[in-house]
């Protein structure tokens, strides 16, 4: 439970630091990113605080561009 509320302090710390100034300077879509950017990764953290499988990116990559590094390989006479 303990390391639930600290990740809820960082991420308070983290918005108190960075937010004000951004909105100062009117950087709206720098603060939709970071928003976004910052909310993805407690969601990460916490999946990982409950043990559950995230997926590796590098995996999804390789499903989708096998098919083409293969017909690209066969083309230039590799197979």
């Amino acid at each position: 439970m303990m390391k639930y509320i600290w990740l809820i302090v960082v991420a308070a710390v983290i918005i108190l630091i960075e937010v004000p100034s951004m909105r100062k300077r009117k950087l709206i879509r720098d603060l939709w990113v970071f928003s976004f950017l910052l909310g993805l990764g407690i969601v990460l953290v916490i999946m990982r605080f409950l043990n559950l499988h995230i997926p590796n990116p590098v995996n999804g990559l390789d499903y989708m561009l096998r098919p083409l590094a293969e017909a690209i390989f066969q083309y230039l006479g590799g197979g």
